[in-house]
């Protein structure tokens, strides 16, 4: 909400990232992740439906956020696969006036301990995550996720 903003998964070009992080990279913990939701083919217009009228809601235009098309990869058997072809993810430009900006990851992790979404806690969302990325990408491992 706009008296209490939580922070949602935001992609940005890895160029716009390194020109936002140049002075915390130094401390030689800033790291760039992807992480990608699957939506079930029969929910897809509904879930693009929402989140159109979400950011429209929200941000009063799509604000900078483009649709690009990515191809996501996995490996199995030490042999890197196409896993989903052509994936719209929407990206921020550093310019965009909504993006927030870097936190660190102790105040990250603040934020979304306390931080309660349309959908409840944003720390059960949180805990919820494994099994979802384990389906996408089994053979993916994140030592913080999986703990």
């Amino acid at each position: 909400t706009s008296t209490n903003p939580g922070r949602v998964v935001t992609l940005i070009h890895k160029d716009d990232w390194d020109h936002l992080s140049r002075r915390r990279c130094r401390l030689g913990r800033l790291h760039l992740f992807r992480i990608t939701y699957i939506i079930n083919p029969p929910n897809e217009s509904e879930v693009r439906d929402y989140l159109g009228k979400f950011l429209l809601r929200t941000f009063h235009l799509w604000d900078g956020y483009t649709p690009e098309p990515l191809d996501v990869y996995t490996t199995k058997d030490g042999i890197e696969r196409v896993t989903v072809r052509n994936l719209i993810q929407c990206v921020i430009s550093a310019q965009n006036s909504v993006l927030m900006g870097l936190e660190s990851p102790e105040a990250l992790m603040d934020r979304i301990w306390g931080s309660v979404g349309p959908l409840g806690r944003t720390q059960d969302s949180l805990y919820q995550l494994r099994e979802p990325v384990r389906k996408l990408a089994p053979a993916s491992f994140d030592s913080r996720l999986f703990a």
